[in-house]
């Protein structure tokens, strides 16, 4: 298997399954193993799920810090009214 073909499978049963963190690895190892039918070794598998799930992840927490309009707004408001 090409590391393109198994960055898409990867992609696809991780989709497939809604796996967002390295918890749901265990259940994701296994759906793959069933779609790759030994066309790609273990340890192989493993990494490039890890690698998708910490994107995943890093993604998740990147969104969950931004500021929304409304805190940028309040401290914009606030430093107005102090000068």
């Amino acid at each position: 298997m090409s590391p393109d073909e198994l960055a898409k499978v990867v992609r696809e049963t991780i989709a497939e399954l809604g796996a967002t963190s390295k918890a749901q690895m265990g259940a994701v190892m296994k759906a793959l193993q069933a779609k790759a039918g030994g066309r790609a070794d273990g340890k192989t598998l493993s990494a490039e799920v890890q690698k998708q799930l910490n994107v995943s992840e890093n993604a998740q927490t990147l969104n969950a810090q931004r500021p929304t309009r409304e805190w940028l707004h309040s401290d914009f408001d606030d430093w107005t009214l102090r000068r």
